[in-house]
């Protein structure tokens, strides 16, 4: 890839009546994209390939604006044409074979899917719209908040579809599934490779708040930040519109609290993972087209607890999933183990981390630790335990199991 850009701010105002600040923002950028790679194909039993490469030329640009009346409020506003070129694994992905049930022509029979690349995709382009406004009242010190709209056009959105969606839309009538499928001895075969899709429209808001305040011998930080999912769907060129918002994927909201403390001798990280009720197929209606389609909300705790040790060290120890929430399971397809439905779920559960954190430079500015191996500019070595890491700031030690 090859790239060039331009990007330049202008204030306006500044210091008046109404106008607090007033600046203008704007950037281009121009890129020419080229990949190389296979194309693997699998017909009567015989694998084959062919080299294949793409390249193409895009340009993008946002024009932005920001105004303060006061010092108290600023509202933001962005516009901007942004694209999305595939990936080497959009492009060149080899095929990968699962297998469970479907619904073609009123029946539930096998189905064999196959998984892979699209050579022939083009970059996806997007038109989006940004509106925010940022609160930071005098009256409140360590508060602030702000509320964000978006809107987000997409054409060629690049994307996958579900074997049952690439079925429908050739039932009605869309003969761009046609080669994609074939009925054998009673099974389905269908291949779902990623596409240049038809028209995606993604709508929302972003909502977040954030305090800070001294408590005792330390500071307390309050954040929480959700986000609403009011638009999301495809259009095809035939068929009706692919609904996507309320899918597990994208549920009609989902939020982040934390509560974090640290003072000279400890510290304590709360959060909350909360991800709202979802639905298996939001285009179909339970006990209609399918017999249960509710995803119930999840909630995941997390914790980290810090703590100093001797003048130099720091110990700390994260739970994930604190209370090992397990992920909701989705009812198809029916011929596999019941497994959560979206990767926005935890598949793990219960997990603990635990080690060492360090100072890397003396009074005197010099380093006191490498970037791997153990570490004897620290003084001493641990057993068991070794130096994996090094920021510039600190250095980490994790316990070796």
């Amino acid at each position: 890839m090859v790239e060039g850009y331009l990007e330049v701010g202008v204030p306006l105002v500044e210091g008046k009546p109404f106008f607090h600040q007033l600046d203008l923002n704007g950037a281009v950028r121009h890129a020419r994209y080229s990949a190389d790679g296979r194309v693997y194909t699998f017909a009567r039993g015989v694998s084959t390939s062919a080299p294949s490469s793409s390249s193409f030329d895009a340009t993008t640009w946002k024009l932005g604006a920001n105004w303060a009346p006061v010092d108290d409020i600023r509202f933001r506003l962005t516009r901007s044409r942004d694209i999305r070129a595939p990936s080497m694994i959009d492009l060149y992905n080899g095929s990968q074979f699962s297998s469970a049930t479907i619904t073609f022509g009123g029946n539930t029979i096998p189905l064999f899917q196959l998984t892979r690349g699209n050579p022939n995709l083009t970059p996806e382009k997007a038109d989006a719209l940004t509106a925010g406004v940022v609160l930071k009242p005098g009256f409140l010190p360590g508060f602030q908040a702000s509320i964000d709209y978006y809107k987000i056009d997409v054409n060629n959105a690049i994307a996958g579809l579900l074997a049952q969606q690439q079925v429908n839309l050739y039932a009605a009538g869309d003969q761009t599934f046609c080669a994609l499928q074939s009925l054998s001895n009673g099974a389905l075969t269908v291949i779902t490779p990623p596409f240049n899709l038809n028209p995606q429209r993604v709508k929302g808001w972003d909502i977040e708040a954030q305090y800070r305040t001294n408590l005792g011998s330390g500071q307390l930080a309050l954040r929480g930040f959700v986000n609403i999912n009011s638009a999301d769907y495809i259009r095809p060129a035939v068929g009706s519109v692919i609904n996507q918002r309320g899918a597990a994927t994208n549920p009609r909201w989902r939020g982040i609290f934390q509560i974090n403390y640290n003072s000279d001798s400890f510290g304590v990280f709360l959060q909350e993972r909360i991800i709202g009720k979802s639905l298996i197929d939001a285009n179909l209606v339970e006990g209609i087209g399918i017999p249960e389609n509710d995803i119930p909300a999840v909630a995941y705790t997390d914790v980290t607890l810090t703590t100093k040790v001797m003048e130099r060290f720091e110990a700390f120890l994260t739970i994930s999933n604190l209370f090992d929430k397990d992920p909701p399971p989705s009812p198809k397809p029916t011929t596999t183990f019941s497994i959560p439905y979206s990767g926005a779920y935890d598949t793990i559960g219960q997990a603990f981390t635990s080690g060492f954190a360090s100072r890397c430079r003396n009074p005197a500015g010099e380093h006191l630790c490498p970037q791997s191996g153990n570490f004897p500019g620290c003084g001493f070595l641990i057993p068991g335990i070794e130096c994996r890491s090094y920021c510039g700031r600190a250095c980490l030690w994790f316990i070796q199991s």
